[in-house]
């Protein structure tokens, strides 16, 4: 399955019609399948001889880079590979996910290229977001209300497997200031940012509450 839909409006003249005809001729008859066009955005269900569906990746980055090219970006997610026809429904869900990890951004992200914290994330579960401890809401509520700076540290760290020192060249900053900002961050939170286990929730209440609501 595969979902597009378009990141900005498009100019005149321009029709997701037309931008699903340059797709199928694109694609070639090897690629035929069944698409439609519904609520502003194109939906299509393609045959896969196997399940690696990144192997369709390529095409569609070449395809969606002429696209951009005529002034329509869209932003593509493709689901993994389902059996049959029962099967749409979720085949739907998972390139919506896809999708909405472009967070409105132009590209072609096919399911199995997230992480699991990825697709754990962008699935909307409001238990998830109960779950957060206060304190770990609290950090981030006032982080987001400033200027994110230590939300910006905190995911450079994570970034650079848990090294202040290459965090800080990531980040163009000295090493002690990393190293500050670090401190604080434990401080606010509780979170001991040398155990994986509070990293970890840390950055899931980090990637929960800075997503995009209703991105689901």
């Amino acid at each position: 399955m595969i979902i597009a839909a378009p990141v900005r409006p498009l100019r005149v003249g321009q029709s997701l019609r037309e931008a699903l005809r340059i797709i199928r001729t694109e694609l070639g008859p090897a690629q035929e399948g069944v698409a439609v066009i519904q609520q502003e955005q194109m939906i299509g269900i393609l045959p896969m001889a196997t399940d690696d569906v990144q192997a369709l990746v390529p095409d569609l980055r070449r395809v969606h880079r002429q696209l951009a090219r005529q002034g329509i970006d869209l932003a593509v997610g493709v689901s993994t590979v389902h059996p049959g026809w029962a099967s749409v429904p979720a085949a739907y869900a998972e390139a919506g996910i896809a999708r909405d990890s472009l967070a409105e951004e132009p590209g072609v992200v096919a399911l199995p290229m997230l992480s699991t914290v990825d697709y754990l994330v962008l699935r909307e579960d409001p238990t998830v977001r109960r779950l957060i401890r206060p304190e770990l809401r609290q950090f981030v509520t006032d982080d987001l209300a400033r200027d994110g700076a230590m939300i910006e540290t905190m995911l450079a760290y994570v970034a650079s497997d848990l090294n202040a020192k290459l965090a800080a060249e990531r980040l163009h900053m000295h090493v002690n200031t990393a190293y500050y900002r670090l401190e604080r961050i434990a401080e606010r939170t509780g979170c001991d940012l040398r155990r994986f286990a509070d990293v970890e929730e840390l950055i899931f209440a980090i990637r929960l509450l800075t997503k995009p609501r209703g991105v689901s």
